[in-house]
C-alpha cells in the first residue's frame, strides 16, 4: 500500500509541474520525508498525507482512488460527469470545470432576471413540481 500511495503522490506531483522540493515546503515535511514516500519506503500520518494532498491541490481521494472507491455515486450524471473528467489530463480538467462553473452562472443569473429555465424556457413555478 505504501507503494501504490507513493507511486500516486509522484504521479499528481509531476502532472502539476511541482518538484519534490516544492513539495515538501508546501506540506511542511522534509525533502527525505518527500523521496521516501514516493518511493514507498514510509508512510505519513493521515495528518501528513492531507496536508500533501493540500500542497498538491487534490482531495485525498486522489491519493487513495486506488484503495477507497469514492469515485462512484449512486447519481448516474455525476458519474459519468467523473468518468469523462478522469479521462482528461490536470489543465483539460480544469479548463471543463472552469467552463462549467460559467455556464452554471450564466444559467442561474439568466434565472433570476426573468424567472425562466433558460434550457427549457418554462417559468420556475412550472418546471419546480
Amino acid at each position: 500500500m505504501n507503494k501504490e500511495i507513493g507511486m500516486r503522490i509522484h504521479e499528481v506531483r509531476k502532472a502539476k509541474g511541482m518538484t519534490q522540493e516544492v513539495l515538501a515546503e508546501r506540506a511542511d515535511v522534509s525533502l527525505s520525508c518527500v523521496s521516501r514516500l514516493e518511493a514507498g519506503k514510509m508512510m505519513v500520518s493521515v495528518t501528513k498525507l492531507i496536508e500533501i494532498a493540500n500542497a498538491l491541490n487534490v482531495g485525498i481521494d486522489e491519493l487513495l482512488c486506488d484503495f477507497v472507491d469514492c469515485r462512484v455515486t449512486e447519481d448516474p450524471i455525476m458519474n459519468r460527469v467523473s468518468y469523462l473528467l478522469s479521462r482528461c489530463t490536470p489543465e483539460e480538467q480544469e479548463y471543463w470545470v472552469r467552463n462549467l462553473e460559467m455556464f452554471v452562472e450564466y444559467i442561474q443569473n439568466g434565472r433570476q432576471a426573468d424567472g425562466k429555465n433558460d434550457l427549457t424556457g418554462e417559468s420556475r413555478a412550472e418546471g419546480e413540481n
